[in-house]
């Protein structure tokens, strides 16, 4: 299923808080949303989405700079096509009383997801397809433990 189509299906948040089903070494979860936003505010976050962006955007320069070029169009269609999802994700946010912040970190996320799966045919980066699967499953990945890009991510 396309990135754009789960999206647009997404119960934002559905099972924050109860256990993840993954035997995965590579996650660290948080309990509570607390913890969620502290994490997602750590310059720490900040630091791993900017350079798994970074990877992304210089793995498209590098191997398909033509199609490259079309970088800021497919972002504005995805923004576009995600408005409505991303209008449900605020206001699922909004009546918990949780900050902006956590919506930024969605809205980066999952911007990049499209976009990668866009130029799939080049064999980007996997992380944002990655940070999907996690949205998918009802989670918010909230932040990074180790060094980049090694570490482990955070899910609540």
């Amino acid at each position: 299923m396309k990135a754009i189509d789960v999206l647009l299906k997404l119960d934002w948040f559905a099972n924050v808080g109860r256990p993840i089903d993954s035997e995965d070494k590579s996650i660290v979860t948080v309990t509570n949303w607390r913890e969620a936003i502290a994490s997602c505010s750590d310059s720490t976050w900040e630091t791993v989405c900017t350079e798994a962006g970074n990877d992304l955007t210089m793995h498209l320069n590098r191997f398909c700079k033509s199609e490259f070029q079309d970088w800021n169009s497919v972002v504005n269609r995805a923004k576009c096509e995600l408005a409505e999802s991303w209008r449900r994700m605020r206001s699922a946010l909004k009546s918990e009383g949780l900050p902006d912040v956590v919506a930024a970190c969605v809205e980066w996320d999952t911007i990049h997801a499209v976009a990668r799966e866009h130029y799939a045919a080049w064999s980007p980066p996997m992380f944002f397809e990655r940070i999907l699967t996690i949205y998918q499953s009802g989670h918010f990945p909230c932040g990074w433990l180790g060094p980049w890009p090694d570490g482990k991510v955070r899910i609540f």
